[in-house]
């Protein structure tokens, strides 16, 4: 039995940490409105801006300011020891997470953060996973909209078809985003700035798999087959009205199979294939994408040409990217939708009493849908998160260590936590 180490005299039940970047300023802006039961900190490099940033957020009087700097190790574990979960909003996680992961380790306090870097989520999980077993505490990455509706939505698709005694053999989702104000999707800098550091860095990810990853379990039945056509990926979903579709590029396809993994290898759990897709819409929208898509590929594959993406986000994203960020406007416009498809099979995992591989022959469509996912839904799912660790750690599939979200939140309450109060996601 590992000894939980959090201190039972922290100050804070939650610490935002960058509590004045872009999505930290709305996560406490949520927790001032929204979650008055939670006694909260506000953390960041300098104190007058990060009290102007609460304050102009909707934080009252009863709140702390905390000042930590990633360059000093010290302040952050000082920071970490006033807190019982500390939410990072910091990035890119790259750059600027591993030396918050540590001195939450160091410092006893519960991690969840806001990236979709697999890089960075994958490499916390293997070199520091023991490390927060040993100091009982938790580190859970991507509880944002990467990847908290993916990882936890496939789980509840497939509960649709285990619950009955069935086996669930694969999931396939498809995220579409939707919004009605004249100036269109907005995405902020920094998330844009993480993905082009992330798909330029490509291979680091897979020497970190080669090298730490241990052999996948396999699951029952056959796999997903990979949707193909000539044209770059880009295939017409019958079950969506014939709309395109693209593989996602985010981090929920690698989040969820380890979530998968990680269940089945620490319980009878039988772990499902996942896929992630992104609908793009008619021709016209899917050309876009395709043309967009390619340019910035083939940029962040050489150093120069990251430095070009960086410099002109505005440009490779046909002016979707801003230093500014989307409006509130613009985010009370926006709304997610993700169809997920489950199948699987209704009786004997797949195969026939003589051994033989059967066709899957149950088939569930599931939806999870919420309010715009990288500033209001983001916010949302990361309080939600830290208040099932706070409220509910006896429900959680995994009490200490590091992980994706599904093979800790598995069996807690936090989809219920989800779908109640403002900015309620759907399942």
């Amino acid at each position: 039995v590992v000894k939980n180490t959090m201190p039972s005299n922290a100050e804070f039940d939650v610490v935002v940490f960058g509590a004045t970047g872009f999505t930290g300023k709305r996560v406490i802006r949520q927790l001032a409105k929204n979650h008055k039961d939670l006694k909260f900190a506000a953390a960041g490099r300098d104190r007058t801006r990060t009290l102007r940033a609460a304050k102009e957020n909707g934080a009252g009087d009863d709140f702390g300011i905390i000042v930590a700097d990633t360059s000093n190790q010290a302040s952050l574990v000082a920071m970490c020891k006033q807190a019982k979960v500390l939410l990072n909003c910091t990035g890119p996680f790259r750059f600027h997470g591993e030396a918050v992961v540590l001195a939450c380790i160091e410092g006893g306090c519960d991690y969840c953060d806001i990236s979709g870097e697999p890089q960075f989520v994958e490499s916390m999980i293997y070199k520091h996973g023991d490390a927060a077993k040993q100091a009982g505490v938790l580190i859970v990455p991507t509880c944002g909209f990467d990847s908290i509706p993916n990882d936890m939505g496939s789980l509840f698709a497939s509960q649709q078809i285990t619950t009955n005694g069935g086996v669930c053999n694969g999931v396939e989702s498809f995220i579409k985003l939707s919004c009605s104000h004249p100036k269109g999707l907005g995405l902020h800098f920094t998330t844009y700035e993480s993905a082009v550091h992330g798909f330029g860095d490509v291979q680091s990810l897979r020497k970190l798999r080669k090298q730490y990853s241990p052999p996948a379990i396999e699951t029952p039945g056959p796999k997903l087959r990979g949707k193909t056509s000539a044209l770059a990926g880009l295939f017409s979903e019958s079950r969506l009205q014939g709309n395109y579709c693209l593989k996602f590029m985010g981090a929920d396809a690698a989040v969820v199979k380890n979530s998968q993994q990680t269940l089945a290898r620490n319980t009878s759990y039988t772990p499902f294939n996942f896929a992630a897709y992104m609908v793009v819409g008619g021709a016209w929208n899917a050309l876009r994408f395709l043309v967009f898509g390619a340019a910035f590929q083939l940029f962040a594959s050489f150093p120069q040409g990251r430095k070009i993406l960086l410099k002109y986000p505005g440009l490779f994203t046909a002016g979707l990217c801003s230093h500014e960020g989307p409006s509130d406007e613009q985010q009370e416009a926006t709304t997610f939708q993700i169809d997920l498809f489950a199948r699987g099979f209704s009786a004997g995992g797949g195969l026939s009493s003589a051994g033989k591989q059967l066709k899957p022959d149950v088939n569930v469509h599931c939806r999870v849908e919420g309010p715009e996912p990288g500033y209001i839904a983001t916010p949302k799912v990361l309080i939600e998160c830290a208040k099932t660790i706070l409220k509910d750690r006896k429900s959680l599939a995994m009490t200490a260590g590091a992980s994706t979200p599904g093979a800790v939140f598995a069996g807690s309450p936090l989809i219920d936590r989800l779908t109640t109060g403002e900015h309620a996601l759907k399942f």
